[in-house]
């Protein structure tokens, strides 16, 4: 993805908010999708303005920022960057631009600094018995509890390095936090023991962290970010009515169109599942739920 504003044009409104972005006391933080908000603030409690460039309406693929959004980060300490689309494009503009801010990244957090394709994720034109490696990194690290544990810390040290009087503070929130996402994780496990067969449908492929994590399989009807050919689409028909699938999962922020001609070659239904949603605790176990409910149970 290119942004389509001409980048130097950005870059001088931003340096000249730069020279003039008041003091705030307030440490200023900005997430890469709504789903960190409420983590990041968390963490942050009481002294951090947590935003998030992407709205929850938005989607993140196809995302770039405004330039209001541009002039605000001039005005911003931390950012939690997850490596979406944009993120690629923007942020090393950004940086250049206001090298205070601190950029968090959770990728690095879990040992993968490098763009690498996700686990627990396969797609219709490919085999289906392991992850596919053709396929750029899955950048939706969020949708994992587990995942979310390992990024927490570092996000608390960031914070004490831009706030170093409320350090012992964020990190003690990061430390509850983890506390309680190793709780989540372990209900989820509990809840996804017995789901066989161990696998489901998805239109776009957001949730191949969550899916590596708790030894699921992600099958995904978008390819590349595309809509799938008319080939790929009927070789997909015919494996998941071999599956006896009863349900497609999409979200809002997608077209669903390929995904309703599935659902209507195969006889499934579709739901609705939101990778954006910023009910972090109830969204992961509505979507146990869901994966349950899928099968009949």
């Amino acid at each position: 993805m290119r942004p389509h504003r001409h980048p130097v044009t950005l870059l001088v409104g931003l340096l000249a908010a730069l020279a003039f972005a008041p003091a705030f006391a307030d440490l200023r933080v900005y997430v890469s999708v709504p789903p960190l908000v409420p983590l990041a603030g968390r963490v942050g409690g009481g002294t951090v303005e947590v935003r998030s460039l992407v709205s929850p309406s938005q989607d993140p693929h196809t995302f770039e920022p405004s330039a209001r959004q541009i002039e605000a980060l001039a005005a911003a300490q931390v950012f939690w960057a997850v490596d979406m689309p944009y993120e690629r494009a923007w942020l090393p503009r950004l940086r250049a631009a206001n090298p205070r801010m601190v950029v968090v990244d959770a990728r690095a957090a879990l040992g993968r600094p490098a763009a690498e394709p996700a686990a627990g994720s396969v797609h219709a034109s490919h085999d289906h018995s392991g992850p596919d490696h053709a396929h750029a990194a899955d950048p939706h690290l969020w949708t994992s509890p587990r995942a979310v544990r390992a990024m927490v810390g570092p996000l608390a040290e960031a914070f004490a390095a831009a706030d170093p009087p409320n350090g012992a503070a964020y990190r003690a929130n990061a430390t509850a936090l983890a506390a309680e996402l190793e709780a989540l994780d372990a209900e989820l496990r509990a809840l996804l023991a017995s789901l066989e067969p161990r696998r489901f449908v998805v239109f776009h492929p957001a949730w191949g962290q969550f899916a590596a994590d708790y030894g699921l399989e992600q099958i995904a009807v978008e390819q590349d970010g595309k809509e799938p050919a008319a080939r790929a689409l009927a070789g997909l028909a015919t494996r998941l009515r071999a599956d006896r699938t009863r349900v497609i999962f999409v979200q809002p922020q997608t077209s669903r169109r390929s995904a309703e001609a599935l659902a209507r070659e195969v006889g499934a239904r579709l739901e609705v599942l939101d990778p954006m949603a910023t009910d972090y605790f109830g969204s992961k176990r509505a979507l146990a739920r869901a994966l349950l409910e899928a099968q009949g149970r």
